[in-house]
């Protein structure tokens, strides 16, 4: 009998309509952890090379973290992997809310969605009770709706729905998949894969329960692991009252707010569209996810605006910055209409904001003009307009269709130097902070599988904010310039430690707000609780060669596909712009920082530092020799 996993994931045939179990080892946990883990097992060894991401063959994985459904602080995520239609490389994507947990409940630890469906479908899961129903009522409804229409379908509102919306539907490169409305796997495009698919939803109710091997000695390590992740009341408190929107005047204060496309990193009057000030006037209430100890998310309520009525959870950092700054915008009303036509439409706000931030550029350089955009506007700030096109994009209507598009499909389509413009690595459009003042994150950013952003990596502890963070950079970097973002010394160590231990921490379905961006949920109680739980023997160190072990299979997909040393970068605009003004004025990163970076790193993971590729000696004391052959 499995402990603390289900020992089993559902596979769902779309093209044929059927279903089936399948039985997962201990083996298979012990090796790859759960959720993101087991997904890049998965995807390497079932999907073929080469695949169109819209195609039936593309392979959608949705997986819960091997702690998920437990008592274990913050373990309610799960992993949706795939070949992103955003980059054409390989996509892990989490999420959190209440899907996790319920689909363990369930008795599934995961589900491997192939092929597609000839009309739309959703997917019911009620215990053993497995269904593909038809869809097409829900077909055109937003996420609110459609979650809506299938409790009451159902006939039960403790059902936790997945879906997509109406950008997911209509295939744009950078729609999400929505889990309870609100939270979002929304990184790569995820939401397209399922539209592509005719899958509208899957909606789950579990009613059993989980085991575990060790009870007792699983309650003292959690209960200690909840503690210590209270333990910076100050901090937790501060999450509590804004959720990450907090950090959005700091980041402004430092030099590092994406203004208009990456031009610059400061805009006047920030605290406009920042945490204390949305607090105040919007914010209703907090929320969290499943199993939270801090409840870092926000719900708030608009009641009239130039464009209308809004409610959502949010807005996050990420979205106070694409519909801020990145935009050339300080408009409170419209960042909070634009957080919720996002979310309710089932949109990547990332690379949203990133993609009209390049095409603001573009217009402002004069590179595309009104006889482009149809008639909009769309100088920076310009938010009436620029909510006009969102519009678009959703229905892939005019110059919306192409904008749908993923940042470099753009480019290569308008031409005229474009490209030196748009903010991506692999890809992916960056999140919001600035590479050329935080040079770990350069180096996260460059070499991270799916594109450019931070969740991959994590590495707050670089800007040694508080006491504990800088003993932590300095004992992981091996440095005392560990703690200045400015410095690239032992920012391979820091980035290569905290990407293995990300792994580890979405494969566990611990969200790192408490594992490796507090660092409270440390790695010791990681193994505990794993062990404790599972019954599967796990120290540190194996958990480090977990780590490992997932980012190598990432990085050989990758390399399957096409990838080479040379997508290991940033955008040009990094090395060749200083900033121009504000408190990072001068700053910028070299090429050769960045090198020197990359191969102390590659040489870190037993990399080859000329090619990026794993040496045949890694893969075997990793246990995965047997993938070379994709090399």
């Amino acid at each position: 009998m499995a402990h603390g996993f289900c020992g089993r994931m559902l596979r769902v045939d779309l093209t044929n309509r059927e279903t089936s179990m399948e039985e997962l080892s201990g083996d298979l946990f012990r090796d790859y952890i759960g959720g993101r883990g087991i997904n890049a097992r998965y995807l390497l060894e079932e999907l073929p090379q080469n695949v169109d991401p819209y195609a039936p063959e593309n392979i959608l994985l949705i997986s819960a973290g091997s702690l998920s459904g437990t008592i274990a602080p913050a373990s309610s995520r799960l992993t949706v992997s795939s070949k992103s239609p955003e980059t054409m490389f390989y996509c892990k994507t989490t999420s959190g809310g209440h899907f996790a947990p319920e689909l363990k409940l369930a008795g599934y630890d995961g589900i491997i969605v192939t092929g597609a469906a000839d009309d739309p479908v959703y997917l019911y899961i009620n215990d053993d009770r497995v269904e593909i129903r038809e869809a097409r009522h829900l077909w055109g409804q937003d996420v609110r709706e459609t979650d809506r229409m299938l409790k009451e379908e159902l006939g039960d509102p403790k059902i936790s729905c997945l879906c997509i919306g109406p950008a997911g539907e209509n295939l744009i490169r950078y729609a999400a998949v929505m889990v309870n409305i609100y939270r979002c796997a929304s990184r790569c495009g995820m939401g397209g894969v399922m539209g592509s698919k005719g899958l509208k939803a899957i909606a789950v109710r579990g009613t059993g329960s989980l085991k575990v091997k060790d009870p007792d000695r699983f309650k003292t390590v959690a209960y200690e692991a909840r503690v210590s992740s209270k333990e910076d009341q100050d901090r937790w408190y501060r999450y509590f009252l804004h959720g990450t929107q907090r950090g959005l005047v700091w980041a402004n204060e430092a030099g590092f707010n994406p203004t208009r496309n990456f031009q610059t990193g400061y805009i006047e009057d920030a605290y406009r569209v920042g945490g204390e000030y949305i607090r105040e006037r919007y914010q209703m209430r907090e929320t969290g996810c499943g199993s939270c100890v801090i409840n870092c998310g926000t719900y708030y309520e608009m009641d009239e605006s130039p464009f209308g009525s809004a409610f959502s959870e949010g807005p996050e950092w990420e979205t106070c910055n694409s519909f801020g700054a990145r935009i050339g915008s300080v408009d409170t009303k419209f960042l909070l209409k634009a957080n919720e036509f996002a979310n309710i439409n089932g949109l990547d706000i990332s690379s949203l904001g990133n993609i009209v931030g390049f095409v603001l550029e573009l217009y402002e350089k004069g590179i595309i003009t009104k006889k482009d955009t149809d008639g909009l506007d769309l100088s920076w700030g310009s938010t009436g307009d620029i909510m006009a096109l969102f519009k678009k994009i959703v229905k892939r209507e005019g110059f919306g269709k192409l904008i749908g598009e993923s940042i470099t499909t753009i480019a290569e389509t308008i031409g005229k130097n474009a490209i030196d413009y748009a903010i991506h690595v692999k890809g992916l459009g960056l999140t919001s902070c600035d590479s050329r003042l935080t040079k770990a994150y350069a180096l996260a950013f460059a070499v991270n599988p799916r594109g450019g952003d931070h969740l991959h990596t994590e590495i707050i502890c670089q800007f040694g904010a508080t006491p504990e963070h800088v003993d932590i950079a300095k004992r992981v970097s091996g440095s005392p310039e560990g703690a200045k973002p400015l410095s690239t010394e032992g920012k391979a160590k820091m980035t290569k430690y905290h990407e293995d231990y990300v792994c580890v921490s979405d494969s566990l379905g611990i969200c790192f707000f408490h594992s490796l961006s507090s660092h409270h949920v440390t790695p010791d109680m990681m193994a505990e609780l794993f062990e404790s739980a599972t019954g599967i023997p796990m120290s540190v160190e194996q958990l480090e060669s977990a780590g490992e072990r997932i980012l190598a299979m990432e990085r050989i997909f990758n390399i399957r596909e096409g990838l080479t040393r040379e997508d290991d970068t940033l955008p040009r605009r990094m090395f060749e712009e200083e900033i121009p003004d504000g408190p990072s004025k001068g700053l910028t990163i070299t090429r050769e920082e960045l090198e020197s970076m990359l191969v102390e790193y590659y040489t870190l993971h037993g990399w080859d530092p000329e090619t990026g590729v794993p040496l045949e000696k890694t893969l075997k004391a990793l246990s995965i020799d047997s993938y070379s052959k994709y090399l």
